[in-house]
């Protein structure tokens, strides 16, 4: 028995994302999806579920016995948007065929320079000059 299910672990590793922003965008996948892709891999996955596992932030789904030709057609959306929007979930979507749960997500703002006024982060106080105290 696993210690946590996959709708646990999902939320799990998005509170970890949540306070613990990325700070790089130079991958594509990065970019492209803000987040790490998350997709639920099941047999037992059922319509009435995905928009559980859209407010969840799940990314998608592929139902088992997995076809891994399909799984590599919907996982290219990972790196490119046109895919994904081919791949994502709408009404008369099958759901046999697993996909992307959103056509596409905002994109992720760049991160400010560290130091700048722009970086939201304290600044660290002053070093006291020589002969000056640390009160």
């Amino acid at each position: 028995m696993p210690i946590k299910d996959g709708f646990q672990a999902t939320q799990a590793i998005r509170g970890f994302e949540a306070s613990n922003p990325l700070q790089s965008h130079s991958r594509p996948a990065i970019t492209i999806n803000g987040r790490i892709p998350i997709f639920a891999v099941s047999a037992s996955l059922e319509p009435v579920q995905r928009e559980y596992m859209e407010s969840l932030d799940m990314d998608g789904w592929i139902l088992k016995p997995i076809d891994f030709k399909r799984m590599n057609v919907i996982l290219k959306g990972i790196t490119n948007p046109e895919c994904r929007r081919q791949e994502a979930w709408e009404p008369g979507f099958s759901w046999e065929s697993g996909g992307w749960l959103l056509a596409s997500l905002a994109p992720v703002p760049p991160l400010p320079a560290l130091g700048g006024e722009d970086a939201n982060l304290p600044t660290p106080p002053e070093e006291p000059k020589a002969g000056q105290s640390k009160s």
